[in-house]
């Protein structure tokens, strides 16, 4: 079976040949305090099964998280890059400049005009400024490129735009990105992750809703309840 393949096509030599500079599997990003994440319970000696099977768990075990980390690509930043906002007044420089596809400059400032001004006041958003990424991307006819912050970053300074890109019609990678710091300038360090991109095919759906005992999907939602129940995992999937 022909398998999909996604190519970014670097702009910059010196950045091709810094492997670790280019996009990663977002499971390499996976943050150490999710990565860490134990549960201290006591062992009854008398009764260690009963221990382990009842244990308490963690969100690594909700179904909802267990393939978060394992989709999807991180963008780390290609070099530092100094950012000062103020207002309507914005300063940017990195120690190396990068080629990139337009040669238009690594950095690029929205003025408030453009969104900023718009925004609902507990955005927390006092400016937004756009990475030129040194490589563009081709992927699969008919898929889109799904574009969100860092998940579970925690980061005040700053945090991806989320949006949509067609591979179709544009190849070029750059990333809007919110101002959130509460200082005038902050520092982004070279590999730093800066957004989570997820490839995925365009498609369309129609909707529909169902009583469940007349749902033509009665019996397999009975088999999965049954699945989930039928062993001592309290609803809970394997930890990755």
């Amino acid at each position: 079976m022909k398998k999909n393949k996604l190519t970014f096509v670097c702009t910059d030599k010196g950045i091709l040949l810094n492997k670790e500079l280019l996009p990663q599997p977002a499971i390499k990003y996976m943050p150490s305090w999710y990565k860490d994440m134990k549960i201290e319970y006591p062992v009854d000696k008398e009764r260690p099964i009963h221990s382990k099977l009842f244990k308490p768990k963690t969100i690594k075990q909700c179904p909802s998280f267990v393939q978060m980390f394992h989709e999807g690509y991180i963008l780390p930043a290609p070099t530092d890059i100094y950012i000062y906002i103020d207002g309507d007044k914005f300063e940017w420089r990195t120690p190396i400049t990068y080629k990139t596809f337009h040669n238009n400059g690594e950095i690029d400032f929205h003025g408030d005009i453009q969104m900023v001004n718009h925004l609902p006041s507990n955005s927390n958003i006092k400016g937004v400024f756009k990475i030129i990424f040194p490589y563009v991307l081709f992927g699969p006819k008919g898929y889109n490129l799904k574009i969100m912050p860092v998940p579970y970053a925690f980061n005040d300074d700053y945090h991806a735009n989320y949006g949509i890109q067609d591979l179709d019609n544009i190849f070029e990678i750059n990333i809007q990105v919110n101002f959130t710091s509460n200082k005038k300038e902050i520092l982004i360090k070279k590999g730093d992750p800066i957004a989570l991109v997820i490839p995925y095919k365009k498609d369309t759906f129609e909707i529909e809703y169902e009583y469940m005992d007349d749902s033509k999907f009665k019996n397999k939602m009975l088999q999965q309840d049954f699945k989930m129940i039928n062993t001592f995992k309290n609803r809970y999937y394997k930890s990755l």
